[in-house]
């Protein structure tokens, strides 16, 4: 019997947390996952332990996310931390991510997928240049939900004109970097205030609070479009039949339905859909993880390709242009570097024909460069060894994202966004 697997799918957020040194966002993440229970008691009390040691009169709430030893000694977030929580509305994939400016390629891991941003600011401070870095970020990668937390409002007595002030500024920067919405939220994330719950030390914000923002539906990364993506990763004969499976990025796939599949071009009618239990499904929405029979043969059909319905058809090209983050310390990216392509199941070598400019994100100003160091965003155009269909990141931000990757040594060396 065919089930639909829409009533038992629960929605999963993909949140990711930036801002300045010492803003507050390991703490803030911290509060957010204590106050929600969603801590064993066992490492509740390690942390105490490790708090307790290092001097602090109470648990240091950083220590939830901040990991490693260095860490923990100087007092900053190194590495990408990842901590998993869940409500009765959502599961979320929560990433705690470096503020220095030496480790934006891992702030721009961690966004890369997020659904939300919760973008820390210190009120005492203000609005930094990492602050505005961040913003434009945000704006790039186009990410869904952006709440900008205006942190330690105990220590200005919760002043609302203070937190006014830098709010009327955070909206016009928002317009700049083409961020169409923001939510600003002022907390105090070391005593809980508007963390999880609103306090009454706050009777003159009448917005969300942290969790609530977190909880509220918002457009995610996986787009409620028209237009199908299903990416094959393998095919599997069995019992005179072929499986395809693979990754449902966008669009709703029904039974019966018509696709087209690239890069061969042929039509073909989906002739059962398939959950990760195997049972039989009328229809599957995105994201989602399923196998599918097709009602006739296309015997080249084989991992990397996919299959497509829609309005907007993919583009099958060998050139395009990539607004890149070069992640690698050791060498930069110039004219004729070779290096593999990665386009969710499709892999390609491809040559770098051009660097086009650098982006400075404080100035918004482009700049003629020859070559991209680490940290570095800019444009460039490249050469695939093979055509690839390809999304532009405006209209499909699942699908119009891709990742370079060394050709000797397997090492990432930049995530990137098809302009």
């Amino acid at each position: 019997m065919a089930i639909n697997i829409d009533e038992s799918f629960k929605y999963i957020v993909r949140v990711s947390t930036a801002g300045s040194v010492d803003d507050g966002k390991s703490t803030l993440i911290g509060r957010l996952l204590i106050d929600t229970k969603s801590l064993m008691l066992d490492l509740v009390k390690n942390i105490e332990k490790v708090s307790k040691n290092k001097g602090y009169s109470s648990i240091n709430l950083a220590f939830v996310t901040d990991g490693l030893k260095k860490e923990r000694d100087e007092g900053i977030t190194i590495d990408v931390a990842y901590r998993y929580f869940s409500t009765s509305k959502c599961k979320f994939i929560l990433a705690d991510t470096p503020g220095h400016f030496e480790y934006t390629r891992n702030m721009v891991t961690g966004a890369s997928l997020a659904d939300k941003l919760l973008l820390v600011l210190d009120v005492t401070v203000g609005i930094t240049s990492q602050t505005k870095r961040h913003l434009k970020l945000a704006g790039l990668m186009r990410i869904p939900g952006v709440a900008v937390c205006i942190n330690k409002m105990d220590l200005v007595n919760y002043n609302q004109e203070i937190f006014n002030q830098i709010s009327k500024d955070l909206v016009l920067l928002s317009t700049m970097y083409g961020l169409a919405f923001i939510e600003i939220i002022p907390i105090s994330a070391l005593n809980g205030d508007n963390v999880v719950n609103k306090t009454s030390r706050f009777t003159w914000y009448k917005g969300h609070s942290v969790l609530e923002f977190l909880e509220k539906p918002l457009m995610p990364l996986y787009e409620k479009k028209d237009e199908v993506r299903f990416s094959i990763q393998s095919c599997t004969p069995f019992d005179g039949l072929s499986f395809y499976s693979g990754f449902l990025y966008s669009g709703k796939l029904l039974n019966g339905q018509e696709l087209m599949v690239y890069p061969y071009i042929k039509k073909v009618v989906v002739n059962q859909i398939y959950n990760l239990q195997g049972l039989p499904i009328f229809t599957s929405d995105n994201p989602n993880s399923i196998s599918i029979t097709l009602n006739s043969s296309v015997k080249t059909i084989k991992r990397g390709d996919m299959l497509v319905c829609g309005n907007q058809q993919p583009e099958v090209t060998h050139h395009f242009r990539l607004l890149i983050c070069w992640f690698d310390p050791t060498t930069a990216v110039k004219k004729g570097r070779n290096c593999i392509i990665l386009h969710q199941s499709m892999k390609t070598m491809c040559v770098v024909e051009k660097i086009e400019f650098l982006l400075d994100l404080n100035t918004n100003e482009k700049y003629q460069v020859n070559q991209l160091n680490m940290n570095d965003i800019g444009l460039i155009r490249i050469k695939t060894e093979v055509p690839m269909f390809v999304d532009k990141f405006q209209l499909l931000r699942a699908t119009g994202t891709i990742i370079l990757v060394d050709s000797k040594s397997f090492e990432t060396l930049a995530i990137g966004w098809l302009e």
